[in-house]
């Protein structure tokens, strides 16, 4: 279940941002053709339950499948703006990033400005949010 939560902790917050940095450089890695790839041994600690384990292998996937296309950047911004009720210019920066294939610094932006308490949150809003490749 996607959950977005604005009013987290100062120590929530970083402990979200933590964990994100922790998936960006450890379970989720970019391998030399470009493709994102999983650190099982990484992804198989403690620190993940099965259904976050499930959540982050289903965006790996969406994201290379998602990778070197256009999006429908309009239906998607609107998306971020009516579902996180952020400003245009905030999801038009989130859109840059998704569009550039940069889906982790995508998701690190929603989770340093604290709308997820959990990074896997806001994977799963990615794929639920119409960032629907266009070819």
């Amino acid at each position: 279940m996607v959950k977005v939560n604005t009013d987290l902790s100062k120590e929530q917050l970083q402990q979200a941002q933590d964990t994100m940095n922790y998936i960006k450089e450890h379970v989720i890695v970019k391998n030399k053709s470009g493709e994102y790839t999983i650190n099982q041994k990484e992804l198989e600690s403690p620190s993940f339950d099965d259904e976050e384990k499930k959540v982050i292998k289903n965006f790996v996937d969406f994201m290379n499948e998602s990778q070197g296309v256009q999006l429908k950047e309009n239906a998607f911004t609107r998306c971020l703006q009516d579902a996180l009720n952020i400003s245009k210019s905030m999801a038009q920066e989130v859109a840059r990033e998704v569009e550039k294939g940069n889906w982790l610094a995508a998701a690190g932006k929603l989770v340093s400005a604290g709308l997820f308490a959990n990074p896997v949150s806001a994977f799963a809003f990615f794929m639920l949010c119409g960032a629907e490749p266009v070819s």
